[in-house]
């Protein structure tokens, strides 16, 4: 992937993978050590769906703790505006970081998605949410699709037993008005993964997420 990118995105990315490899380990937000990982499963990894973003869109990225994918596409589709949204406070504090030295136009919001799911400014305003190695599908769509527009879509980073999530998460996509699209596989190397696409089909009741910590707790199963 890296000898296909237009230059000045490279380079941002290579600034990107530099700071991963200074703050990653500290705070937590990469095990890797090397360049070479980390593009290979966290850069071309994030980067697979970029083609699928809505043009202009406005993305929230739930729970983007170091920003894959979240700041990835921002360098690839900077037609969009990205919504970064994370609870920890460090975690949170290396994207300002990352936002202001790569001069991205993201936008880091520090609080929970069930806080933030019930703010004007954020309930039911965007294009689409995109969330990789957050939680499981029932999880994410109670997360997710008070966030997003009528017709807007979740895209969920899922591996090869997407399909069995998409079963699992029956029951909260008929609470919160979803419906799966699609179950899009792709592969890296010799890993297989898949991209689900869930749509909103109408709006999400007030009762709906619940409070920090009980969707995680309490899936709607």
């Amino acid at each position: 992937m890296q000898h296909s990118l237009a230059p000045e995105k490279h380079a941002l990315l290579e600034q990107y993978v530099q700071l991963l490899l200074q703050e990653g380990d500290r705070l937590g937000l990469t095990a890797f050590r090397t360049p070479e990982p980390i593009w290979s499963e966290l850069i071309t990894d994030s980067a697979s769906a970029a083609e699928k973003l809505p043009q202009n869109g406005q993305i929230v990225d739930l729970g983007s703790g170091g920003g894959c994918p979240g700041i990835v596409l921002q360098v690839l589709r900077p037609d969009t505006k990205f919504f970064l949204l994370e609870s920890n406070g460090r975690k949170a504090g290396f994207l300002r970081q990352v936002v202001e030295q790569l001069g991205l136009p993201s936008m880091v919001v520090q609080d929970r998605s069930e806080t933030v799911a019930h703010q004007p400014q954020y309930r039911a305003q965007f294009d689409m949410v995109v969330a990789k190695a957050v939680a499981s599908l029932p999880v994410l769509v109670e997360l997710a699709l008070p966030l997003l527009k009528v017709k807007g879509k979740l895209l969920a980073y899922k591996g090869p037993q997407a399909q069995q999530e998409v079963d699992e998460a029956a029951v909260a996509l008929k609470a919160l008005h979803g419906r799966t699209l699609a179950i899009e596989p792709y592969h890296l190397a010799e890993k297989s993964y898949c991209h689900v696409i869930v749509e909103k089909t109408s709006g999400t009741s007030k009762d709906y997420p619940r409070r920090p910590g009980i969707p995680a707790k309490q899936p709607l199963k």
